[in-house]
């Protein structure tokens, strides 16, 4: 059976993981950016290749700097001249998958004006690992309040990862900033770390 923790630092979510592995999931309503160590953070401000910073993507999705009350709401607490993604964009209900073209164990995000019909779900060579809706949220009714975003982290434990990320929303709409993602480090150089801290503690007792 998998497992899953739930970290709170404001508030708790739960993940439904398909993986024999755990997933943890944190909140923060005060949070706008990823203060993780080692993380990449996609702001879609200097987008060169039209996927905001991705690798690849595909899907009914834009990136907006301005947004529409009634189609698609700018996450609460970005500046005017920052950037969100709506999915979908042309259509009352949409998907969008991106991918990193590395593995992760780590995505935060801002998610704004959270519904119980936004989806996240994490994939790894094209197969799910994790599945998370709005709708798990107990921080508040997904009820798409406008006023409310939460800075949403999620950690793979165990050796799980991911290399791409679905998100879908059967209305109108899902709108998320500031993606952040970890790299899950080399084999190479987890090899080059551990005979680092092997020297490390050679020399220390050396001189011990």
């Amino acid at each position: 059976m998998n497992t899953v923790k739930l970290l709170a630092p404001l508030a708790l979510f739960a993940i439904a993981s398909t993986a024999h592995a755990n997933i943890i999931v944190s909140s923060n309503g005060s949070q706008l950016v990823s203060d993780v160590a080692g993380a990449q953070t996609f702001d879609f401000g200097a987008d060169a290749n039209g996927c905001g910073g991705y690798a690849s993507c595909y899907g009914d999705f834009a990136f907006l700097q301005e947004g529409n009350p009634s189609l698609y709401a700018k996450p609460a607490g970005l500046a005017d001249d920052d950037w969100f993604l709506t999915v979908p964009y042309d259509n009352s209900g949409g998907t969008a998958t991106f991918s990193l073209g590395f593995s992760a164990d780590y995505f935060g995000l801002l998610w704004g004006s959270i519904d119980s019909y936004n989806t996240i779900t994490f994939l790894s060579d094209g197969n799910t690992v994790g599945t998370f809706s709005g709708g798990d949220s107990p921080i508040e009714p997904a009820d798409g309040n406008q006023a409310a975003s939460f800075f949403v982290e999620f950690w793979f434990e165990d050796g799980l990862s991911f290399d791409a990320i679905e998100f879908d929303s059967t209305q109108r709409a899902f709108e998320t900033a500031n993606h952040a993602v970890r790299a899950v480090p080399a084999p190479g150089a987890l090899a080059l770390l551990g005979a680092s801290l092997l020297g490390l503690a050679l020399v220390r007792r050396r001189l011990g």
